[in-house]
């Protein structure tokens, strides 16, 4: 079955919220099981675990390299040039491959010069699971392009569906090796078969869905200076972007030890929820972006920006607003009073997505407009301000010091981006502010002002307790949402929904 381009975003975006929404729910009673069954300290070092190799597993910019050049041609109908620009980069993939089996080499004999908070117990366990992560992520590396692939030839439902089988098959099989007993080796080796699963799922989409054909004897210098300049930027904005996440846990081992990564290590999931809740929709425009950039309609990008934007805007405002009042006691009655600390770490982080959210579709006209060079040049500043904040803030505050670091340099982020926005992309920031958060913002106040009431004055006593406020929450939400913020375009689709409905 084919599908339109419209369906591909709307069946997508749909399937992402289906994903994220499992992913909640299976962390609301998956999760502390695990970290029960496991222990805080081997979940700290899970967490310690995947952070170390996702540092480490980025492809330069190649995957999204190939995603703007192969949405580039597909707009001219030049297949010949797909077929030289997949072979020159997998031959890149392959060198990289090479070189990230050295770095994961190197980090296993610096490792106990690095985390000398661990005992030696803990220590010998990092290892051991960090050498199973390795070996999967060396075989694995070279298939990150598919997703760049799928991307760009539009095959969302095909790659939404992708990531639901990912999460519900690490779920369910990590639930059964723990059952049978297993540990901390487990969790790694399960992510691993699974991961190498949705490999193959992916191949063999590619495979029957497009007419790419990698032409492996192309050696076409012009293509290869093209991939160069663009991913060597978009690799440095990889870079940085690991700085905040990924290199936390090792900051927080260096200086505390690990149950605070465990601790933090579910503020990053928390976030991570959020930030994947309130994108859902914004990856899937780039091939529209791509061809309305192509034919310079700077009208109807601003008004997809704006569009688009207010729809993210109200999804995070939702979250915020939800997840503060009742937030701690949520945190309170999933993990226990050890775990008390993730509500003001996770509100922290997610306190900048209000102002990054919503201006994902200018982020992804910076990729199609080659403006990354830009992009890079915020990203190193966002970079060195976390860094340097967290070292400070850390011994001060201890983990939340780190989230206040990462939200400064989130905020300082933003801002700058807009700048740029403004300046190299010549969007008119200020109808866009206005356009997507005048009539949003002042309903955004006063419900977040009715439930700081409900926080105060309506105590919690069970998991009943908090489900009954948040949707009272929500229908409050919805309801000021609908009548004061919402215009007459946004009112006709939800009205045209339920009827159909």
């Amino acid at each position: 079955m084919s599908f339109t381009s419209t369906q591909q975003i709307k069946y997508g975006s749909l399937i992402s919220y289906i994903t994220i929404l499992f992913s909640i729910l299976a962390g609301l009673i998956y999760t502390p099981w695990m970290i029960d069954t496991i222990g805080k300290e081997d979940y700290g070092l899970y967490t310690l675990v995947v952070s170390v190799i996702g540092f480490f597993l980025m492809d330069f910019g190649l995957s999204t390299t190939i995603s703007r050049f192969v949405a580039k041609y597909n707009v001219k109908g030049d297949q010949k040039s797909i077929g030289n620009l997949l072979g020159v980069a997998y031959k890149l993939y392959l060198l990289f491959d090479l070189l990230l089996c050295i770095s994961l080499i190197v980090f296993y004999f610096c490792s106990p010069y690095i985390y000398k908070e661990l005992t030696p117990i803990e220590l010998d366990r990092f290892r051991i699971a960090y050498v199973i992560a390795s070996v999967f992520s060396v075989i694995s590396f070279p298939c990150l392009a598919l997703n760049g692939l799928m991307i760009a030839n539009e095959k969302f439902i095909q790659l939404k569906l992708c990531d639901l089988f990912h999460k519900i098959g690490v779920v369910v099989l990590m639930v059964l090796a723990l059952l049978f007993g297993g540990g901390l080796y487990s969790l790694v080796v399960v992510n691993a078969l699974i991961g190498v699963a949705v490999i193959l799922i992916k191949f063999w989409t590619i495979s029957r869905t497009t007419e790419i054909d990698v032409n492996w004897s192309s050696k076409d210098r012009g293509i290869l200076k093209n991939i160069c300049e663009y991913s060597s930027w978009v690799s440095i904005i990889s870079i940085c972007q690991r700085s905040i996440f990924n290199i936390m846990p090792t900051i927080i081992g260096v200086f505390l030890g690990s149950v605070e990564i465990a601790v933090f290590g579910v503020a990053m999931i928390l976030e991570a929820y959020v930030y994947n809740f309130t994108n859902a929709i914004g990856g899937l425009f780039l091939p529209r972006v791509t061809r309305l950039v192509s034919r310079g309609c700077e009208g109807e990008l601003l008004t997809l920006m704006i569009r688009v934007g207010r729809i993210q805007l109200i999804v995070i405002s939702l979250v915020l607003i939800i997840f503060f009042t009742v937030g701690s006691d949520f945190i309170t009655l999933w993990l226990g009073e050890d775990f008390k600390s993730v509500y003001i770490c996770t509100l922290i982080l997610i306190i900048p997505s209000i102002l990054q959210a919503p201006q994902e579709i200018a982020n992804t006209m910076i990729m199609t407009t080659n403006r990354v060079k830009s992009q890079a040049y915020v990203f190193i500043v966002m970079a060195l301000v976390n860094i340097c904040l967290s070292f400070i803030l850390i011994e001060l505050y201890g983990i939340i010091g780190v989230a206040i670091s990462i939200c400064v340099s989130y905020f300082l982020r933003t801002t700058l981006m807009s700048m740029i926005y403004k300046s190299a992309l010549k969007i008119d920031m200020y109808t866009f502010f206005r356009g997507c958060y005048s009539s949003i913002i002042p309903s955004v106040i006063v419900v977040f002002f009715i439930g700081a009431m409900i926080r105060i004055f309506w105590d919690s006593v069970g998991w009943g307790d908090l489900v009954l406020k948040a949707g009272v929450i929500a229908t409050v939400y919805g309801v000021i949402i609908y009548l004061f913020s919402l215009n007459g375009y946004e009112k006709d689709i939800i009205r045209g929904k339920l009827i159909k409905f």
